[in-house]
């Protein structure tokens, strides 16, 4: 039976042959429209919404669009573009490959399209902004918004798919709208949720995710590092064990334990500590244990808020800080599968949240553990591979005995943002980097094991000739002095 893979590299292969037919090579198209590397996962999440009812806001020439009404054989696709000549969406967007009749609009491309592959019907393009009338070409020229109008008219929609302008504030303003014409139930996704262009688009998410905690957001792993596709909906999902989700972060969780057992014990000495889970009483043993009752108390909770329901987290903060005068928070960046908790908020949010507390949140344990997460790292270094808990944060009660035991000024929600966002684009390239050095030693591997094949075969053929030389030696002085030498006649 043919699996998803080759069932989509099929379809792909379908419509980039419509593009060539219409004189677009696939090279020109495949600059800017859905990369291959993500058409299985935009097809699984279409599929799996059995959406009828389709939004999609950025058609370029339609690719996408044309992926999700394959996908759904019942659905009606409603796709929004600027309609821009091709010329100059390339030439703002420095594209290399420009074989073709670039003069050529966007939209018009899409439905002669739509027409050869049968889908005039089932696929509608719409000329216009969809929430925003700004465009990555031209900031001069007004492009009518029409996505309002579009949404009251059509929606709601099961599913829509976010592939716009990637800037904050129109990433921003798309979702926003787009949320708001879903049917209960759908699904927003959104293109470059990790990636080169990931910033942008997941600074948006953030913000998104801040004003509406009951959203649950889910992308790739960082480690897949050209699959881009996220998705916004009010179902979550299931959140691996705490321990599951350390390993594969870190491969050794015990040795992240003593790592963050020795920062709790240089920062807070004398204290004594309880523990919330696992790897928090791993600490906590490592910290010494409890202590005397007059000592401050430190609560270690690395996994107590992100996985459970929004409307119940709130509450289980407070239990968490109860009688704490300071606690270690391990927090996730929202979206992260596998490594993150289904319901994980932004940094920003638990800053928020601890401060209505009357907690300070201080960025503590991610410098602390830098040097042991470096890509260049020794032997002795924790590889990070995933985000979990690179949002855990030290937490010291304002009122309490511990108040002065940081220096340093406690993080601002604004702040926060930063530091997150910064934090989750260095983790993407620290994972490019590791598969590039994996790719470097997997090549030189290949070398080494060719060159040594290569020293062995030179090795035997010089054993081979000197047999030879040998042997023929052997049969040049046999011939001399036995057969072709006659015995001197004297006369």
């Amino acid at each position: 039976m043919e699996d998803l893979e080759t069932r989509c590299g099929r379809e792909l292969d379908a419509i980039l042959g419509v593009y060539e037919s219409l004189g677009f090579p696939r090279e020109v198209v495949t600059q800017w429209s859905l990369p291959a590397s993500d058409v299985a996962d935009l097809w699984r999440i279409a599929s799996a919404t059995g959406a009828r009812r389709v939004l999609e806001v950025g058609s370029f020439v339609g690719t996408s669009a044309f992926l999700m009404a394959r996908a759904l054989p019942e659905a009606t696709v409603h796709s929004v573009d600027p309609n821009l000549p091709l010329e100059v969406e390339f030439e703002a967007m420095g594209s290399a490959e420009r074989s073709a009749d670039l003069g050529r609009r966007t939209l018009d491309i899409a439905r002669e399209s739509a027409q050869r592959l049968g889908l005039a019907e089932r696929v509608r393009f719409h000329e216009g902004g969809f929430a925003v009338g700004a465009t990555f070409a031209l900031n001069d020229i007004a492009i009518p918004v029409i996505g309002p109008d579009l949404c009251a008219r059509e929606g709601p929609f099961d599913l829509a798919f976010v592939d716009g302008l990637h800037f904050e504030d129109a990433v921003v303003a798309d979702l926003g709208l787009a949320l708001r014409a879903l049917a209960p139930g759908g699904v927003v996704a959104m293109h470059d949720a990790i990636g080169y262009w990931g910033s942008h688009v997941r600074r948006a998410v953030h913000r998104v995710l801040e004003r509406d905690p009951g959203l649950c957001f889910t992308h790739a792993p960082y480690a897949d590092l050209y699959r881009g596709i996220g998705t916004l909906a009010q179902k979550g999902r299931a959140t691996p064990p705490l321990g599951e989700r350390a390993e594969a972060c870190h491969r050794d969780s015990r040795a992240l334990a003593e790592h963050l057992a020795r920062l709790i014990r240089s920062t807070f000495p004398g204290a004594r500590f309880a523990g919330h889970d696992e790897l928090a009483a791993s600490i906590a043993t490592n910290c010494g244990g409890a202590r005397e009752a007059a000592a401050p108390l430190v609560a270690i909770a690395l996994d107590a808020v992100d996985p459970i329901e929004p409307s119940a987290q709130a509450g289980a903060l407070a239990r968490t800080l109860d009688g704490a005068d300071a606690a270690v928070l391990g927090f996730s960046p929202p979206g992260e599968d596998r490594a993150a908790g289904a319901w994980a908020r932004p940094l920003a949010s638990r800053v928020a949240e601890l401060d209505a507390l009357g907690f300070d949140a201080h960025d503590l344990i991610y410098p602390f553990l830098e040097p042991y997460t470096h890509p260049y790292g020794g032997p002795t270094a924790l590889e990070r591979r995933t985000s979990f808990a690179m949002d855990a944060i030290v937490a010291v009660k304002r009122s309490g005995a511990l108040a002065r035991a940081i220096a340093g000024a406690p993080l601002s929600p604004a702040v926060a943002r930063g530091l997150s966002d910064m934090r989750l684009q260095l983790l993407y390239g620290t994972r490019s980097f590791a598969n590039m050095r994996a790719a470097r030693e997997t090549m030189q591997s290949a070398y080494d094991g060719l060159r040594t094949q290569h020293d062995a075969l030179e090795a035997e053929h010089r054993r081979q000739a000197e047999i030879v030389a040998h042997w023929s030696a052997w049969r040049v002085h046999l011939g001399r002095h036995h057969f072709w030498r006659r015995p001197r006649v004297v006369q």
